[in-house]
């Protein structure tokens, strides 16, 4: 078991350079030559809307389950949608600071959060890093599982991923609220979220809740992980053609042809055109692989409750509707995106909130 954990560990770190390579052509976008911002999108609404919660966090996520994690100095902790920090920064993660969108909840916050910051609340639980564990607190910032796992991710369906370290490799492991062991699997820390029953666990075997496997990926197709989330009823898969879509029966839906492509939330996918392609750059697809939104977006995002966060360069960012208009004017130094009904934004050097457009 422990060589066969090691031998997939190998393939896991080839699936991390190949997501390294997607990361760095999304932080690299702002600074590529001849990427036009769409001209129907150029004209900055007269709308500059205010803050609900002051900038003052060195980072700030989405809301889930009315709470939201922020950074303050080198540490993390939760805040309620008043701004106020009610579960102490005391955790621990790695820096996230980049010039661009993060990605958060709408794609990137997608993938597993494994190693990298605490999670966001499910089903009353959030993971948490404390010195090299992983543990899950409740909300009121006590802990429910002790902190003893390598890795570990948000609960979805009941169900969270985390890796138990071995002395050679990590074992991979489902687990319910209640600490205990639904299921192992022999791919380390590639546990995806399970949504429709279904989680991609290494790079190409989908398993259901029981930890069965129900499908192996066919045409030399592997996930693109940590991105492979069933959502909408199609999973992101690539292979040497590029990435497209891929239903629950493993029936190509969206054949690949694009460079990057992330999870369908509302309807629509932000995807990459490949280099050398008509337009370039991001813009978002339906479900039969059309741009509907034309690919000349910089480094944008998923879209969440009918907006989605985008930058028009250095320092300009701001949010989208479904028709490619600018809803809310490029007036921030970055966005992420809206969930119940609160954005994170950066202004100047610290981050606050602001309140979806007709809500109060």
């Amino acid at each position: 078991m422990n060589d066969f954990n090691n031998s997939t560990n190998e393939k896991q770190y080839s699936l991390v350079k190949l997501l390294g390579v997607c990361v760095v052509s999304l932080l690299a976008v702002p600074i590529l030559d001849n990427v036009a911002f769409s001209q129907k999108n150029t004209s900055k609404p007269s709308n500059q809307v205010k803050l609900l919660i002051p900038a003052q966090f060195d980072y700030a996520s989405p809301f889930s389950e009315g709470l939201a994690r922020v950074k303050i100095g080198e540490k993390w902790g939760y805040i309620d949608k008043q701004g106020k920090l009610v579960i102490p920064a005391q955790f621990d993660g790695y820096d996230v600071d980049a010039p661009v969108p993060l990605f958060n909840l709408s794609a990137m916050d997608k993938q597993p959060l494994r190693m990298r910051y605490p999670g966001n609340f499910s089903q009353g639980l959030a993971p948490v890093k404390v010195g090299e564990k992983w543990g899950y607190i409740n909300k009121q910032g006590k802990f429910v599982i002790p902190p003893k796992f390598t890795c570990a991710d948000d609960f979805s369906e009941g169900l969270a991923a985390v890796g138990e370290p071995l002395a050679r490799g990590v074992k991979g492991m489902y687990i319910n609220p209640q600490g205990k062991t639904i299921f192992s699997h022999r791919f380390g820390c590639t546990g995806n979220k399970f949504s429709q029953g279904l989680a991609v666990i290494g790079e190409e075997t989908i398993i259901n809740k029981s930890g069965t496997v129900v499908r192996t990926l066919r045409n030399n197709f592997r996930s693109s992980a940590p991105l492979s989330v069933f959502s909408e009823n199609l999973l992101p898969v690539g292979n040497a053609q590029g990435f497209g879509f891929i239903n629950s029966q493993g029936q190509v839906i969206i054949p690949p042809q694009f460079r990057v492509v992330y999870p369908f939330s509302e309807g629509l996918a932000l995807a990459e055109n490949k280099p050398g392609s008509s337009g370039g750059s991001f813009g978002f697809i339906d479900k039969t692989g059309k741009f509907v939104i034309p690919p000349n977006l910089l480094v944008p995002s998923a879209f969440s409750q009918g907006l989605a966060p985008f930058c028009s360069g250095e320092n300009a960012c701001g949010y989208i509707d479904k028709s490619g208009k600018v809803a809310i004017s490029t007036q921030f130094a970055d966005v992420s995106a809206f969930s119940e009904n609160l954005a994170p934004v950066k202004v100047g050097n610290k981050w606050g909130y602001i309140g979806l457009p007709g809500k109060k």
